[in-house]
């Protein structure tokens, strides 16, 4: 096995190298800066929702919405130069990330549907909008619709990479060669 390989484990390092990347959507990024950001968003989205209560007590209802919706797009954001990264791995064209804007749609048209008024119902919240739908004909293609979008999305962050360089640069799971000092020693 080539000893330049880097130990590229799940780490908090990983997780705040794809937050601090989120303007890049040029290069390769890991499996593992994938699981380490989804988790740094799982623990830092529970801190954010065990102290909605005291927010709640400390800011107006509209101060906090604005929060939600800020806290939102920050944690939100990385996911896609992290996907267009992890697509560029597979030696795959960045385009697939158009995948999310089908996700956004579907959901901005289930805000759209009209509201639940007695019976069955959906409740649904985006970007701390929440709200009640009826279970109308349009409901059950768009929810099928965004659950096989969100599986798609998944299974391409977890496809493996390529290995070596590609054309979108070099493995990020190997050190890069240094170059060869041209000084006689």
């Amino acid at each position: 096995m080539d000893d330049r390989h880097i130990d590229d484990r799940v780490s908090p390092q990983l997780a705040l190298r794809a937050l601090v990347h989120s303007l890049r959507f040029d290069g390769r990024s890991t499996q593992s800066e994938v699981v380490s950001f989804w988790l740094f968003g799982i623990l830092a989205n529970l801190l954010v929702h065990l102290s909605a209560p005291v927010l709640d007590l400390i800011m107006p209802s509209a101060l906090y919405r604005g929060f939600d919706l800020i806290w939102s797009f920050v944690l939100g954001w990385p996911y896609f130069p992290l996907l267009v990264r992890r697509l560029h791995d597979q030696d795959r064209s960045g385009g697939w990330v158009m995948l999310w804007g089908l996700i956004v749609i579907a959901c901005t048209m289930l805000l759209m549907l009209p509201k639940e008024a007695d019976g069955y119902g959906l409740s649904i919240s985006l970007f701390g909008f929440h709200r009640s739908l009826a279970w109308t004909p349009v409901t059950t293609p768009l929810l099928l619709g965004l659950m096989m979008v969100s599986i798609a999305i998944l299974i391409l962050y977890v496809l493996p990479g390529t290995l070596g360089t590609n054309r979108y640069g070099p493995d990020p799971r190997v050190e890069p060669e240094l170059p060869q000092s041209t000084i006689p020693l």
